[in-house]
């Protein structure tokens, strides 16, 4: 904290509304975190009072610092002045409360209220030292997830995240955490955790919660009240294509266009017409991509 706090003590000298970067408010919550303490760093990918004015933000920071096992911080996306000054001084993103990197974190959350919001995930990223797309990011790095209104239709920040969360994050988010504080200092692997979460889909089914798969295409649409139930996303850890002589296996969330041109090069005809639709082989049976008669 020191060597971010002495930096931060010099920069806000330099950039307008200071106040944007310190914390303290009433009500915020300031502890020291134990080593197997779950740190979440809660981003609202927007300037600091806009942030703030959400209060979807504040319910899920008490809520999660109310448990035994997370400490929940926020980060809001710094102004062009401190933005530019920060990189100039080499200052990390870090958190209001502790002012711990970002890439320290355990998670790293983004609320996606609206589109607009979408580029400021990536320079919040950029500022923070932690690679934008999940393929790139190793056993060091935060586990990066989102949630918000903005996920029922996820394609456009589904290569930028590791876990998203559509429906509220209310019942979601804490459970999560907790789960992974079972990981920390175990030395098991992001994988085995990532497939420990996925199988709430089989408890969901033992609880009767409805449960939609979806694909991945462009054409998405979504009633104003949500999906209820849980939804899975299949374009993220589905993908894989395996050849067999003349016997193609494709999973779900392989793209048609993938697909289509594994076929050609297995001499295999048919997929030809799904060589431009933007989707998923899920998508393109149970969405109606690419629906030709």
């Amino acid at each position: 904290m020191s060597s971010v706090q002495n930096e931060l003590d010099r920069l806000l000298l330099k950039v307008e509304k200071p106040a944007r970067y310190i914390g303290g408010e009433l009500h915020s919550v300031v502890r020291t975190a134990s080593a197997d303490t779950v740190r979440f760093a809660f981003c609202f990918p927007d300037l600091y009072e806009i942030g703030m004015s959400y209060m979807g933000l504040n319910i899920l920071y008490h809520l999660l610092n109310r448990t035994d096992h997370t400490y929940c911080e926020r980060c809001f996306t710094p102004a062009r002045d401190m933005s530019a000054a920060m990189k100039q001084a080499g200052v990390p993103l870090f958190t209001l409360e502790t002012k711990t990197p970002l890439r320290e974190m355990d998670f790293v959350g983004f609320t996606l209220q609206y589109e607009l919001c979408y580029t400021n995930i990536l320079a919040m990223l950029d500022l923070a030292g932690i690679p934008a797309l999940s393929k790139d990011r190793g056993e060091d790095d935060p586990i990066v997830i989102c949630g918000g209104p903005c996920v029922y239709n996820a394609e456009p920040v589904a290569d930028l995240m590791d876990v998203i969360l559509v429906g509220d994050g209310e019942e979601l988010l804490p459970e999560i955490c907790r789960i992974w504080s079972g990981y920390k200092g175990s030395g098991r692997s992001k994988d085995e955790f990532l497939k420990e979460i996925a199988a709430l889909f089989a408890e969901a089914g033992a609880y009767h919660v409805p449960v939609t798969v979806i694909g991945r295409g462009s054409n998405l649409l979504v009633l104003d009240g949500g999906i209820r139930g849980l939804v899975i996303s299949v374009s993220r850890n589905m993908q894989k294509i395996t050849r067999s002589g003349n016997k193609l296996t494709v999973q779900a969330g392989a793209m048609l266009r993938t697909a289509a041109a594994e076929a050609a090069e297995a001499g295999l005809s048919g997929l030809e017409f799904a060589s431009g639709i933007p989707g998923t082989v899920g998508g393109g049976i149970t969405m109606n991509a690419g629906a030709n008669d």
